[in-house]
């Protein structure tokens, strides 16, 4: 079962790293049957093997002519070796004859290998001549330009690892080897809830004091994009029973419940109070990143559930830095989450698209926290990337969507002054 840090010490921070070594522990979802045609993008729950020897026969890689090496050994422009052409076999076809010595056969790329024939000389390094003949003009020596069966992938080799996830290059080889279902683990399914008195619905008009409801659809579709379901809750008013009813019920459908707002310590903050209502364990209360720092995560009837932070640009770096590698765990994917060092985190298994960049202008950072600050990305007169710190803090909006990405500054660090090389987390 996982732990939890410091029980319920409330936003005693801990460090990033910690709390993702407490979200890799939670167990994984249950395998399911894919149609392999639909499943990029789906986890492997098993490893696949190889059925056959792949490809299942000596093929030709490029047009040309199948010939016997000793035939056009030495071969050159000058001196080229003159063979007799015996035809022409088409792809998907196999050619009745033998090829024998001092003959060719015009093969396509892909075409079956003749038998007597150990070569395929490229078609630009022939040309055919009176008299049925075929001049080539460069040596082949044995295997050159032949994929030999098996060579690909032999029967009984495993093709995929469990956890890969399957991209359109998988889809294409395993579609390849005939392999039309696959054990693949379920999408995680992902509650979101909005909460605060202060929010209306998008269609609603604000009043005064109010403001339209931006987290919980930015965290269903941050949620959507990658393929998993979220289901969007509503708003919640602050009122600690239909929270806890809300909770409740998400959970029912849900494998990770998301609640915006209310992660920190206040009068009206009452995620925290609701989770242990519900029988839940506080794992972390406050993560030693800015934004982000009143994250929340409770373990509930076995399952995560989030209280993210209020502010939008809090809400969409927390969400890219615990709450997207949590669900990558629990669908299946092995990245090594909980295995990172301070030094290179978020590294390149869990923040794959980044860029590197010369910052325009000096920025002070908050000692003791890893702070994560927004940057546009532009080109200056010398082509170099250059990445401009967005101002505002992370209650404005639209640096949000100013923004192209996100740089580290390490809690060790007291800032970076312009000109420094950084590397920008870029958003996918």
């Amino acid at each position: 079962m996982t732990e939890g840090i410091q029980g319920n010490e409330f936003l005693k921070l801990v460090p990033p790293l910690q709390a993702l070594k407490v979200l890799s522990e939670f167990g994984g979802l249950e395998p399911e049957a894919a149609e392999v045609a639909d499943a990029v993008g789906r986890v492997l729950a098993e490893s696949v093997v190889v059925p056959h020897d792949y490809p299942p026969f000596d093929r030709a890689t490029v047009d040309g002519y199948a010939v016997r090496s000793l035939d056009v050994q030495g071969a050159s422009n000058g001196v080229p070796a003159t063979l007799e052409s015996i035809g022409r076999i088409e792809a998907g076809r196999v050619f009745d004859g033998r090829v024998g010595p001092g003959q060719a056969l015009a093969v396509p790329t892909g075409g079956v290998l003749p038998r007597g024939a150990d070569a395929v000389v490229m078609v630009e390094d022939t040309a055919e001549v009176a008299g049925g003949l075929v001049e080539v003009y460069r040596a082949a020596g044995v295997g050159r330009n032949v994929l030999h069966r098996g060579e690909d992938a032999g029967e009984g080799q495993i093709l995929l690892v469990a956890g890969t996830r399957l991209r359109s290059h998988h889809i294409g080889a395993l579609c390849g080897l005939g392999i039309g279902t696959a054990s693949v683990v379920r999408r995680p399914v992902v509650g979101v809830l909005a909460t605060g008195n202060e929010i209306v619905s998008p269609d609603q008009e604000p009043g005064p004091g109010q403001i339209r409801d931006v987290n919980q659809h930015a965290m269903a579709a941050a949620v959507e994009s990658r393929g998993w379901r979220a289901i969007r809750g509503g708003i919640v008013p602050d009122r600690l029973d239909e929270l806890t009813a809300s909770v409740a019920g998400l959970l029912s459908d849900c494998d990770v419940v998301l609640l915006s707002g209310g992660s920190s310590v206040g009068v009206r903050d009452l995620t925290a109070t609701a989770l242990e209502r519900l029988g839940g364990r506080i794992l972390f209360h406050g993560v030693a990143v800015k934004p982000g720092r009143p994250t929340i995560c409770a373990m509930v009837n076995g399952k995560p559930v989030f209280g993210m932070p209020g502010h939008p640009v809090s809400s969409a770096v927390s969400f890219e830095l615990f709450v997207a590698p949590l669900l990558r765990s629990i669908e299946g994917e092995v990245f090594g989450l909980g295995e990172m060092d301070v030094r290179s985190w978020p590294d390149a298994r869990m923040w794959p698209t980044r860029q590197r960049a010369l910052l325009a202008r000096r920025v002070a950072s908050v000692p003791g926290r890893d702070e994560f600050i927004r940057v546009r990305l532009r080109r200056d007169a010398q082509d170099r990337w250059m990445a401009d710190p967005v101002p505002g803090d992370s209650s404005v909006l639209t640096s949000v969507v100013s923004a192209h990405g996100l740089v580290r500054l390490p809690a060790g660090l007291e800032g970076l002054e312009a000109g420094s090389e950084v590397e920008v987390l870029t958003y996918g």
